[in-house]
């Protein structure tokens, strides 16, 4: 009766075992794919900081490009004459 109970207990030991090394893998697994996740959205977060800064400078020359119309259409309105500029960097090509 001892040694079925121990047979038993040994049996359901290594049935035990056998379930830790399942939970483990299947932690192992998860892990890595945390990792892998952690690494794609430090990269979403960086493309989103570039994608942001390159936002600030097209808002900046917008609003450049529409002060300086401003300042034209306020002398035109004025009648003075206007001085011919230098082409923009990242302008249309100077056709004259």
């Amino acid at each position: 009766m001892l040694i079925k109970r121990i047979e038993m207990v040994e049996g359901e030991n290594a049935k035990t075992v056998q379930e830790l090394e399942q939970t483990n893998k299947k932690l192992v697994e998860t892990l890595e794919r945390l990792d892998q996740t952690e690494t794609q959205l430090q990269e979403a977060q960086l493309a989103l900081t570039e994608n942001y800064e390159e936002l600030q400078t097209a808002k900046q020359e917008a609003a450049d490009a529409q002060l300086a119309l401003t300042e034209l259409y306020e002398l035109v309105l004025a009648g003075q004459p206007v001085a011919p500029t230098e082409p923009v960097v990242g302008g249309e090509i100077d056709n004259g």
